[in-house]
């Protein structure tokens, strides 16, 4: 039995579908193929893609960096079998969009990136072992270019602990990818094609995607801005958690098929945000869930579809909320009807706890069933605010709806320098330090 490697002719084969056969091989004779210290890219030195294939197996979580990425063979091999990746790319002529696409379309990759030539780094962990080196994420990076990529093991060399740091820094300092930012690319793509030059790509890139760029080799440029790491943790707490969570329990919603009769004529959002908003009251009061551990996708999965199931028998949808779902609707309606404008876009915000929420510190009442709102009065019993309940819950909606329209805008904005809230240039009070 061969060593993996062989002829270049015989990876065109592996990488036209070849795979498949070959890691069940891997698996069942780990002695013949094993993991080298280094890899060059020929038969006799081993070849890039055989340090992903040799540890797709069992691993866990991958921490992918690497500027130019024009196949997702590499990634895919990790996340078939179940392993999350973290992948961090350059948005350049050689990374194609209809790459990033895959990535977005892969439940277990989370994907950032930059736009700056200045983003070199080749840098590969996966679980306890790294591949650092030149060859990027390319067919010729993996296979035909002469590249040097070494090994570094946890267990044996000291160096390795400060590569999960290094990729850290340039990971929290990227932009997080969106469909948005990604159709944004596609049309930048079209209009420029291949070009030579990469300071003219990325000049015209730039001019359809914001700049984004990495920390330089200045002294304490790695130091990311107060204002600027609100800004960040708040777009990629929405992109990268919040809208695939949503996006995971509309999916069983819809796979179910089942509607309360007085949502049947309402868009599924609507029901489905009054759905998490009754779950998140009759299941996990307070801060309850906090203390559940995260259960894996097919778990979650049976999960919600028994909640779901508990949603659509309860007789009590509000749970203490104060609005019904059929006044909802009859509500969203009318607005439809008065807003009927092609210059107009109406946004749907789900209802859940807007009206218990204090817009000026974010605050809601930890005790299951107690509110700041007393009819139409709401008094936060955190910062103090006192005023208009409907003022305050329409507050909190505008926010939320800034946001679903336009998810790169930084409208929430805290300013460190006086400890207090500003929306749109709005001073919306003090935000107390946790």
């Amino acid at each position: 039995m061969t060593e993996l490697g062989g002829q270049p002719s015989e990876w065109q084969w592996l990488c036209a579908g070849g795979w498949s056969a070959l890691l069940p091989y891997i698996e069942r004779e780990p002695a013949v193929a094993k993991i080298r210290d280094a890899y060059g890219n020929s038969p006799a030195s081993g070849f890039t893609m055989d340090f992903f294939a040799l540890n797709a197996p069992g691993a866990n979580q991958a921490y992918l960096a690497s500027p130019f990425v024009s196949t997702f063979k590499p990634v895919s091999l990790l996340t078939e079998r179940g392993c999350n990746v973290r992948l961090l790319v350059r948005l350049c002529s050689i990374t194609p969009p209809q790459v990033i696409r895959q990535a977005l379309a892969d439940p277990n990759v989370t994907l950032r990136y930059y736009t700056s030539r200045s983003f070199h780094a080749k840098l590969y962990i996966i679980d306890d072992i790294a591949l650092v080196g030149s060859a990027n994420l390319t067919d010729s990076g993996l296979m035909t270019n002469r590249e040097v990529s070494v090994v570094l093991r946890k267990e044996r060399d000291p160096a390795f602990d400060d590569l999960p740091a290094m990729f850290n820094l340039f990971w929290d300092y990227a932009d997080t990818m969106t469909p948005e930012i990604c159709s944004q690319y596609e049309q930048a793509f079209k209009a420029i094609g291949n070009a030579k030059e990469e300071a003219a790509f990325q000049a015209h890139l730039e001019k359809f995607v914001g700049a984004a760029t990495p920390p330089s080799a200045k002294v304490g440029s790695d130091r990311i801005s107060a204002r600027r790491s609100f800004i960040q943790g708040l777009r990629r707490k929405y992109d990268e958690q919040l809208i695939p969570a949503f996006q995971e329990v509309e999916e069983i919603f819809l796979e179910l098929g089942k509607r309360r009769p007085e949502f049947a004529d309402a868009d599924p959002e609507i029901e489905l945000g009054r759905f998490l908003g009754w779950l998140r009251i009759a299941r996990a009061p307070g801060d309850s869930w906090q203390a559940v551990a995260l259960l894996d996708r097919p778990q979650r999965h049976q999960r919600i579809a028994g909640f779901l199931e508990e949603w659509h028998d309860t007789e009590d949808t509000a749970v203490g909320d104060m609005f019904q779902g059929e006044n909802e609707v009859a509500n969203i309606n009318r607005l439809r009807a008065a807003l009927a404008s092609p210059d107009t876009r109406l946004i749907l915000v789900g209802p859940a706890y807007t009206s218990q929420t204090c817009h000026k510190c974010l605050h809601i009442h930890s005790v299951r069933g107690e509110s700041y709102r007393s009819g139409k009065t709401f008094s936060c019993g955190h910062c103090g605010w006192h005023g208009d309940a409907d003022l305050n819950g329409a507050k909190n909606i505008s926010v939320m709806g800034y946001f679903l329209a336009v998810p790169r805008g930084s409208g929430l904005a805290c300013s460190l320098s006086d400890g207090r809230i500003y929306w749109l240039g709005e001073d919306l009070g003090r935000k107390e330090r946790e």
